[in-house]
């Protein structure tokens, strides 16, 4: 069984794919009726790749701060110090 922490992340990373993917959808699809413009299914590709990086990274980051709000937390003044 999966802990909690790693079924977010698998939810948020596929919320970020789907995002991305719709994204450069929507972009390639737009671009196709502008003049000297072409889609390109290789930049729908690309969009997707970074948009999962970016939630990826977003992941690192964000379990980098609550593992550095956790230990912050839990130091507290020991009674021995004069």
């Amino acid at each position: 069984m999966m802990e909690k922490r790693e079924q977010h992340f698998w939810k948020a990373f596929t919320f970020a794919f789907f995002v991305a993917l719709a994204t450069a959808c929507a972009d390639e699809t737009f671009q196709v009726f502008l003049p000297y413009r072409v889609g390109d299914i290789r930049d729908v590709g690309f969009g997707i790749v970074g948009g999962c990086w970016g939630a990826f990274i977003g992941w690192i980051w964000e379990r980098g701060r609550s593992i550095a709000r956790c230990h912050t937390s839990s130091t507290s003044p020991s009674s021995d110090s004069p």
